[in-house]
C-alpha cells in the first residue's frame, strides 16, 4: 500500500518524521517507501475539526493517534499528528509529524 501514499497528501503536503522533515507528495511516498516493513497498532485516536476562519474557510480537521508500531521484533510507543483539509471535494493530508516516544535501536 505504501506505493499509493501521496495521493493522500496534497502536493505541498509536508511529513515530518522524527524530526526529518520531507516536503511533497512524491518525496513523502519515497520516504516511506524506504522505511523497514512495519506494523502498527493504535490505541487511541482522535479527530476535531478546526475552526474554518483559521484555515481559509475550508473544512479541516485535526487528527492525533496514539499506538505502538513493531520493528524489528520490537515495540516502541509512538504518536502520529496530522491535519486533513478538502482539496477539491477529496480529503487531503496537509501536514503529517510522527515521533516515536522512545528511541529504537
Amino acid at each position: 500500500m505504501r506505493h499509493k501514499l501521496s495521493k493522500l497528501y496534497l502536493e505541498s503536503g509536508r511529513l515530518v518524521w522524527n524530526g526529518n522533515q520531507v516536503t511533497g507528495n512524491a518525496k513523502i511516498q519515497k520516504f516511506y517507501e524506504d522505511l523497514p516493513t512495519s506494523v502498527h497498532t493504535l490505541y487511541c485516536l482522535d479527530a476535531q475539526p478546526v475552526r474554518v476562519e483559521a484555515v481559509g474557510q475550508q473544512s479541516t480537521i485535526q487528527v492525533s493517534t496514539a499506538g505502538q508500531v513493531m520493528l524489528k521484533d520490537r515495540r516502541y510507543p509512538f504518536h502520529q499528528s496530522f491535519l486533513v483539509t478538502v482539496k477539491d471535494d477529496k480529503w487531503k493530508v496537509v501536514t503529517d509529524v510522527f515521533r516515536f516516544q522512545s528511541t529504537p535501536p
